[in-house]
């Protein structure tokens, strides 16, 4: 049963630099970058120099900026998440170091996750061992944020595609000590691997009192992708239920109905979902990065079309499509 990545977020970059006269104007285009649609229009364009941009991403990454207030703070900061982003979407193993270096070291928790979120895209077996001694680590609190890491490494360890990450994870799993939600990231995470074991906590943890706890169990069973959760998930993806949990219900809900359907029927499903809720977001990223993963014809067929609609409804998947179709190889 194919897995799907539902912890995951929309990006995309770039690898190894060749001609170099590109660099800066990647760089360039994230610095004038103020608002969420510039940051969005600047991903798209970056998307586009290819492997010439690596360098200049990483120079984002490597910039110590001294903030005078907190608006330049909060600009570095999304500057480096959408450069640490994009370095995943191109699975650019050249970054891998650089990206080591911010998970244990940094002091910012978006940038801790997001590193690790990009190092698992990456993946292979450098990504695996790098997740694995983060973890460790943190266990042993050699790092800057222990429960950060932890949680990242986890999350890191299910996207990173690597079977030996089972074991580690299963530990996560299993220890009664660890706090509910990361063992239920660590369900989750296990269910990428083609693991269900976790499914139990993840369905129990539906009935928490906590909030987050409940939308980890939901994105978990999304990535489980066990038929057994849906009657479990009706509920929060109904109209009753908050907004957030009803997003992260639907969407889990649509990956199981995904996961246990034909190789061959896939696409035609994820683009017709896509195209009935243009405006979710956990939605388009999850079903255009699942479209540009599959690589088949059909997926390359729907990215086109849905990269193709026109109208204000569609604004956010035509670009998150293009974006895609931009990055297959």
């Amino acid at each position: 049963m194919a897995r799907t990545k539902a912890f995951a977020t929309v990006c995309l970059i770039l690898f190894m630099a060749p001609a170099l006269c590109f660099a800066g104007p990647a760089k360039d285009r994230l610095g004038r970058a103020a608002n969420a649609d510039d940051y969005a229009a600047a991903y798209e364009e970056i998307a586009g120099l290819g492997d010439a941009a690596l360098a200049d991403l990483l120079d984002v990454l490597a910039a110590r900026v001294v903030a005078i207030d907190m608006r330049a703070a909060q600009k570095d900061r999304a500057d480096k998440v959408t450069a640490l982003n994009l370095l995943g979407e191109i699975k650019a193993q050249k970054a891998l170091p650089v990206l080591a270096g911010i998970l244990v070291s940094s002091d910012s928790a978006s940038l801790v996750m997001n590193a690790a979120r990009a190092i698992g895209n990456i993946g292979g077996n450098q990504a695996y061992k790098i997740l694995a001694d983060a973890l460790d680590k943190a266990e042993n609190g050699q790092v800057a944020l222990p429960d950060a890491v932890r949680k990242a490494a986890v999350l890191g360890l299910g996207l990173c595609g690597d079977k030996k990450a089972a074991d580690l994870l299963l530990a996560v799993l299993n220890d009664e000590a660890s706090p509910e939600a990361l063992r239920i990231y660590a369900a989750g995470s296990l269910g990428l691997l083609g693991d269900d074991s976790g499914l139990g906590l993840a369905r129990e943890g539906l009935n928490s009192m906590d909030p987050d706890v409940r939308l980890a169990a939901m994105r978990a069973l999304g990535a489980i992708g066990a038929e057994a959760a849906l009657s479990d998930l009706s509920f929060y993806a109904g109209q009753d239920a908050k907004f957030v949990e009803r997003s992260a219900a639907g969407l889990a809900v649509v990956q199981i109905k995904c996961a246990n359907m034909a190789q061959g029927k896939k696409a035609g499903f994820i683009l017709n979902e896509l195209v009935k809720t243009p405006r979710a977001s956990e939605l388009i990223a999850w079903g255009t990065r699942e479209l540009k993963s599959m690589g088949t014809p059909e997926a390359k067929s729907a990215l086109a079309e849905l990269a193709g609609k026109k109208g204000p409804e569609f604004a956010a998947l035509n670009r998150a499509a293009r974006i895609k179709e931009k990055a297959m190889p």
